[in-house]
């Protein structure tokens, strides 16, 4: 028992508490709120329709130059830093394996490949700094 009681102490030791602040926001700082919201869910959105155009491109045999992709600076404009979080996470992944000096700064996220494609397939293009993954255009051979 002496033994779990010492245990207990280093968990309890190990807590660490942060106050926080409750604020009451008023009615006019509710609605900047709302509706920087509203604007952030549009622009993905558009975002999204934009991405499953190129999909359904691709799905009909179609191929898309690489400076004809869909990319969120298209889309939001290039001064806006509110990129989709999996947008943010590859571009930081990809800063990360250039400073450690990664050779042509292919980064491939993971869960990326799907049960059908194998990851090699997957490439990842950069374009003024973001990072665009996509898989090659299908070619249709016959």
């Amino acid at each position: 028992e002496t033994v779990s009681t010492l245990r207990f102490g280093t968990r309890a030791k190990s807590i660490k508490n942060q106050a926080k602040v409750n604020q009451e926001l008023s009615p006019d700082e509710l609605k900047k709120l709302l509706k920087k919201s509203n604007q952030r869910v549009l622009k993905y959105q558009a975002y999204v329709n934009a991405l499953e155009g190129e999909v359904k491109a691709w799905r009909a045999g179609e191929s898309i130059d690489p400076e004809n992709y869909v990319t969120w600076e298209k889309i939001a404009g290039k001064e806006d830093g509110d990129r989709p979080p999996a947008l943010a996470a590859a571009s930081a992944q990809q800063q990360q394996h250039q400073a450690r000096g990664g050779g042509s700064g292919a980064v491939t996220p993971a869960g990326m490949a799907g049960p059908s494609r194998a990851p090699s397939r997957a490439r990842a293009s950069v374009s003024n700094g973001s990072a665009d993954f996509r898989p090659p255009t299908p070619s249709l051979s016959r």
